[in-house]
C-alpha cells in the first residue's frame, strides 16, 4: 500500500494539473485493473492458507492468531483499492475534510475496542479495526468531489471473484492433497494460484497484460 500510494499520489497531483479531473478518472481506471487482481488474489490466498502462512512464518505457537492475521491481512489487502478510488480531497485541497474522517475513523476505532474486545477478546480488536477502515474508506469515498470518483470496472471485478471463488473451491475440495506441513501447504496454496488465479486471469483480460507490459517498458 505504500508503495502504491508513493507511486500513484504524484503522478495523480501531476495529471490533474495538466488533464483535470477526466486524466485522473482515467489513470485510476488503469491502476485499478492489476491492483484489484491483486487485492482480491491475496485476499483469495488469505482465506485458503493465511492460517498455514502464519504459522510456517511465526512458529505453531502463534496459530491462535491465524484469524486475526486473516482478517486484519483482509483489510490491508482490500485497502489499495478503496485508496486510490476515493482519492481526491487532497486534490482539491480539502484537508479539513481529509483530518475529519481520520479524527471520526479514530473515534470509531477506540470506541469500538472498548465494545468489542470485552465481548470477544482479541478478536474484537481485529474487527474494531475493520469497522475503523471501513469508516475511513466509505468518508473518503463519499466525500471525494464526483467527478474524481473511481471505482473498479465491473468486468474485472466479477474476473477477479470468478477466479478467486475456483482457486477456493479447489483448494477445499483437495485440502491441498492431504499436505501437513505449514510450508508443504504454503507452497502447494502458491502453486494452486498460479495456476488457477494468476494464469487465468491473465488469459482472459488483454488489458492487464497491457498494464504489466506497461510497467516493464517503465522500468526499463
Amino acid at each position: 500500500s505504500t508503495a502504491l500510494s508513493e507511486a500513484f499520489v504524484p503522478v495523480a497531483n501531476r495529471t490533474f494539473a495538466t488533464e483535470g479531473e477526466q486524466g485522473v478518472r482515467e489513470l485510476k481506471k488503469r491502476m485499478l485493473i492489476p491492483i484489484t487482481y491483486a487485492s482480491i488474489g491475496v485476499v483469495a490466498m488469505l482465506l485458503a492458507i493465511g492460517q498455514d502462512a502464519l504459522v510456517a512464518l511465526a512458529g505453531a505457537d502463534k496459530a491462535r492468531s491465524g484469524d486475526v492475521f486473516i482478517v486484519v491481512g483482509i483489510v490491508m489487502a482490500l485497502y489499495p483499492i478503496f485508496d486510490i478510488s476515493g482519492y481526491g480531497l487532497l486534490l482539491r485541497k480539502r484537508t479539513t475534510a481529509v483530518l475529519g474522517i481520520t479524527f471520526t475513523a479514530a473515534v470509531v476505532s477506540i470506541g469500538s475496542n472498548f465494545i468489542l474486545i470485552p465481548r470477544l477478546g482479541f478478536m474484537g480488536a481485529a474487527w474494531a479495526t475493520v469497522l475503523a477502515y471501513g469508516v475511513l474508506w466509505a468518508g473518503h469515498f463519499l466525500w471525494c468531489p464526483r467527478g474524481l470518483r473511481q471505482l473498479p470496472q465491473l468486468r474485472v471485478v466479477a474476473t477477479a471473484l470468478a477466479a478467486a471463488a475456483a482457486l477456493l473451491a479447489v483448494i477445499r475440495f483437495t485440502d491441498l492433497f492431504g499436505l501437513d506441513g505449514a510450508w508443504e501447504r504454503v507452497f502447494a496454496g502458491g502453486a494452486l494460484f498460479v495456476a488457477l488465479y494468476a494464469l487465468p486471469v491473465l488469459v482472459l483480460d488483454p488489458r492487464l497484460r497491457s498494464s504489466l507490459a506497461m510497467l516493464r517498458r517503465g522500468k526499463r
